[in-house]
């Protein structure tokens, strides 16, 4: 059975529950979908900022994907998604949410990819402060993308933006995940996971 491999943000470092409270929340949804939800916890300690390591969790994280699995990544989950994707990760689909991401990447044109959903809120201040820092980092994937979205040209990247295209805005990080409106949210991010059953 396909996989979908659920990888939290920078918070989740040496916190466990924050990957419980924020992108996990997903899994039982995907689930309800056919799918098997695996998360992918990553705790190299605090300097996992650094480009080396984004690198790093990137390969960590190719050497386990399957062909026909997918990946959600929430905030720098998205990085670690990106870098593994660079490294030949077969995923079919991406979901990114707030992305800590820079706004124009390459994405592989060969292999399984079909497409990258971001969704993004322009008001994002944790992306936009994560992008400034990432000046100061050559080779760094970190950008804001969880602000402006994706901007490149790629027809199999579709943005979402959460903050001015609902009913319900949602205009800061990661915050589809709060109990007050995941029941809104969570639904909406998973209806570009395909359905297997």
């Amino acid at each position: 059975m396909p996989r979908c491999v659920l990888v939290h943000g920078w918070g989740g470092v040496g916190n466990r529950e924050y990957g419980k409270n924020h992108v996990d929340r997903l899994g039982p949804l995907v689930e309800a979908r056919g799918w098997t939800v695996e998360q992918f916890d990553w705790d190299i300690g605090y300097f996992s900022w650094h480009p080396i390591y984004m690198w790093h969790l990137g390969a960590r994280l190719a050497e386990r994907a399957q062909p026909g699995d997918m990946a959600i990544g929430n905030s720098t989950g998205a990085s670690i998604i990106y870098e593994a994707l660079k490294r030949g990760a077969p995923f079919r689909r991406v979901i990114f949410t707030s992305p800590n991401l820079m706004v124009d990447p390459t994405f592989p044109v060969s292999g399984q990819l079909e497409k990258v959903s971001v969704w993004h809120a322009p008001s994002d201040k944790v992306v936009q402060s994560a992008a400034r820092g990432a000046s100061f980092l050559p080779g760094s994937p970190w950008g804001a993308m969880g602000a402006g979205g994706y901007v490149g040209s790629d027809p199999r990247v579709q943005n979402y933006d959460k903050e001015n295209d609902y009913s319900l805005s949602a205009a800061a990080h990661a915050d589809v995940f709060g109990d007050a409106v995941f029941s809104f949210w969570g639904p909406l991010i998973v209806e570009d996971v395909p359905n297997l059953k």
